[in-house]
């Protein structure tokens, strides 16, 4: 039977823990920056673009649009909530 390296799982999480919060920082930086909500706003409209010019039904794709918007706000509640 294998032995538990405990200190070194122990080590890892003390590194995991230091350095979590400054990640979770850059992440929310990265999401919620105007830039970033600029180019979110271009994508999401480029999107709806080349679903309709696809030949998409415009509420189809409008609904596919939302659907997208919706999936990355949630994505970035979690991570704002961690």
């Amino acid at each position: 039977m294998r032995e538990i390296p405990i200190k070194q799982i122990s080590d890892l999480l003390e590194i995991v823990a230091d350095k979590l919060p400054k990640l979770a920082n850059e992440m929310m930086h990265a999401l919620y920056s105007e830039g970033v909500g600029t180019q979110m706003g271009k994508e999401v409209a480029n999107m709806y673009k080349e679903l309709t010019g696809a030949g998409i039904p415009r509420e189809e794709a409008l609904r596919m649009t939302k659907d997208y918007m919706n999936l990355m706000q949630s994505l970035a509640k979690v991570i704002r909530e961690s």
